[in-house]
């Protein structure tokens, strides 16, 4: 009995020697997995937003119309440092920060333009 004690013993001693840790490439993908998921998903998207929003931006000339993110839509009068004075009604004028702009309709007409006449070549 004491020998069968003994051999089941250094059995599961030999056992658990022989069980061997995960490799460290195996521990580290599951980590390298989730951060390319999260790169696609999240921070690629919000990259792209930024750099239509700040195309948008730089593109803007006076006479666009445009639509702020408050959804007041109007025509740019003059362009300063960080803001537009936007004109939304005749002899009614607004002062807003650049970045509140969330669409320029006349640029998007613009580019719709410029896309048909390279079509059209």
């Amino acid at each position: 009995m004491y020998t069968l004690l003994t051999i089941l013993n250094a059995a599961e001693e030999i056992q658990t020697a022989t069980t061997q840790q995960p490799s460290l490439i195996a521990s580290i993908m599951p980590i390298i997995l989730i951060m390319g998921v999260f790169y696609f998903l999240i921070v690629r998207p919000q990259n792209k937003k930024y750099k239509d929003h700040k195309f948008t931006i730089d593109e803007t000339k006076i006479n666009d119309e445009i639509i702020t993110s408050a959804g007041i839509f109007g025509k740019i009068v003059s362009i300063e440092a960080d803001f537009y004075i936007i004109e939304i009604s005749k002899d009614v004028n607004v002062k807003i920060y650049k970045n509140s702009i969330s669409k320029n309709t006349s640029l998007e007409e613009r580019l719709k333009q410029n896309i048909v006449k390279k079509n059209a070549k």
